[in-house]
């Protein structure tokens, strides 16, 4: 389609040893997740960055960065990167974490099936 452009999120979680960066829209994702700025969006649970990381706040961070326009609504993909240091299980876990979320009734609403992986540098 040649027609006008569609604003797409773009949305891009990058998995540190802190927790997890978050990129959409071309901006940095900032700590709350509420906005774009500097910081980490997700750090991990526990003090001093030593827990596990947040992945139900994954979650709810990618369900509402989709929700902020119903441009978003088709968008189904979504890339991981991780650093080669995490863990696998970390990665499998994020890209679960996205995939879908369970509203209020119950029923599963998908987020981003669609995982493209890529390693960061």
């Amino acid at each position: 389609s040649n027609g006008p452009q569609t604003p797409t999120l773009g949305l891009t979680v990058i998995v540190v040893p802190e927790g997890f960066s978050l990129k959409a829209r071309g901006g940095n994702v900032a700590p709350g997740c509420n906005d774009t700025g500097p910081g980490l969006a997700l750090p991990k649970k526990g003090s001093g960055g030593s827990g596990e990381y947040d992945y139900e706040g994954l979650k709810k961070c990618a369900a509402k960065l989709k929700g902020l326009s119903p441009d978003f609504a088709e968008e189904m993909s979504v890339t991981i990167s991780a650093n080669p240091q995490i863990p696998y299980q970390a990665i499998i876990s994020s890209m679960d974490a996205v995939r879908d979320i369970t509203d209020a009734n119950g029923k599963k609403q998908e987020l981003f099936p669609e995982v493209n992986f890529g390693l960061a540098r």
